[in-house]
């Protein structure tokens, strides 16, 4: 959870009267706001009868100094948490991999974050069992342990769709991109950004010889690098790398043309970018 507009948290965890037996485990709370006086700032407020079990969460304001209040007096986290609050969380830096404010894809941990494998293990905890894939499908948990956040660190930098493509194309077969996948936890200043395109068919099988050209783009939508083209291998993958020399940050990849021997498919729109996969069918 990421509040960046200029004022506290508001009430975000509120368990209200009927509403029994709440249970708030391995989630990331980053702030930047400014903090107010009075109930504006308060992150957990519950008034409900029954069990609120709020623990294994992690907390950081990005300019320090946060307080801590309970029934009456301000105190320090550590004696936030000797009041018997999330005994096993904690005050720090989660060290996310993209910027605040980002989208999903921003709130990834580095490799060096201390919220990796030291989340709960909710198993016996969840009625029905807890899941087997983060938000991005990664499998969980990875390393041996849960982490504290929704995208499970797996050394590398999983993506998610921001659009959906234009279907207009009459490709035969039925052409669709399969997958995007950007490698590195975080594309920094002059590093190298690898990544690639897989193309299949209807059938999912893969499709050679396709022309594919990408932009890369900062989050200001200015082109990093452009005009990249490659085209797909017996295996459907066509590969691409160029160096990042903006900000490190999170980044887009714009496909303004995929073009099959017979065939050329073009959106140069910003409803044609996509941070991962998408499907052209």
């Amino acid at each position: 959870m990421f509040n960046g507009t200029g004022g506290a948290f508001t009430s975000s965890i509120y368990a209200k009267s009927g509403s029994p037996n709440v249970q708030i485990y391995n989630d990331n709370f980053i702030s930047d706001g400014t903090v107010n006086p009075g109930a504006d700032d308060t992150i957990v407020w519950g008034d409900g009868k029954g069990t609120f079990v709020f623990n294994n969460n992690a907390w950081h304001r990005v300019e320090g100094g946060d307080d801590w209040y309970c029934n009456g007096d301000t105190t320090s986290f550590s004696g936030w948490q000797a009041k018997g609050f999330d005994s096993v969380g904690m005050d720090v830096d989660p060290q996310i991999g993209g910027t605040l404010g980002g989208g999903p894809v921003a709130y990834q941990l580095n490799s060096t974050s201390p919220l990796i494998n030291k989340g709960a293990n909710l198993s016996g905890r969840v009625p029905g069992g807890v899941g087997t894939r983060d938000y991005f499908g990664n499998p969980i948990p990875n390393g041996g342990a849960f982490d504290i956040v929704a995208a499970e660190y797996t050394g590398t930098y999983s993506t998610q769709s921001n659009a959906t493509p234009v279907a207009h194309t009459s490709f035969s077969p039925a052409v669709h991109i399969a997958a995007i996948t950007i490698n590195g936890q975080n594309i920094a200043k002059g590093a190298t950004a690898s990544w690639s395109v897989t193309i299949t068919d209807s059938s999912g099988n893969p499709v050679s010889g396709v022309t594919v050209e990408c932009f890369l783009l900062n989050q200001s939508w200015q082109a990093i690098d452009a005009d990249l083209t490659s085209t797909t291998n017996t295996s459907g993958v066509a590969s691409f790398s160029t160096n990042a020399t903006s900000s490190s940050g999170t980044y887009f990849l714009l496909l303004p043309e995929v073009r099959p021997p017979s065939e050329t498919y073009y959106d140069s729109s910003q409803n044609a970018a996509w941070d991962t996969y998408f499907n052209l069918s």
